[in-house]
């Protein structure tokens, strides 16, 4: 799968079905842990929704930055939302 479909899929659930993050969340997490789906960097994917489901920030920032800390990179940004995760290293320079 390609992860611009899972973007897609969180996007759609939210702004125009209205569901709730933490549905959404939920539900893409028991579908992305499926037998026979594959996802380049599902670890990111995954720890993106949780992100998501407790963060008002939009699903692929929340990727972005499950990604940046699980490599340790920083963040370079000017959005100071990423501030929220005290797991990043932040550049807002």
């Amino acid at each position: 799968m390609l992860p611009a479909v899972v973007a897609e899929c969180v996007f759609v659930l939210e702004s125009f079905y209205n569901h709730a993050r933490a549905d959404i969340a939920r539900t893409m997490v028991h579908f992305l842990s499926s037998p026979g789906i594959e996802l380049p960097d599902v670890a990111a994917h995954l720890d993106g929704l949780n992100r998501y489901s407790r963060s008002k920030m939009h699903f692929v920032d929340c990727v972005i930055a499950s990604a940046a800390a699980a490599l340790g990179l920083p963040v370079a940004t000017f959005d100071s939302d990423f501030k929220k995760f005290p797991d990043l290293m932040i550049d807002l320079d």
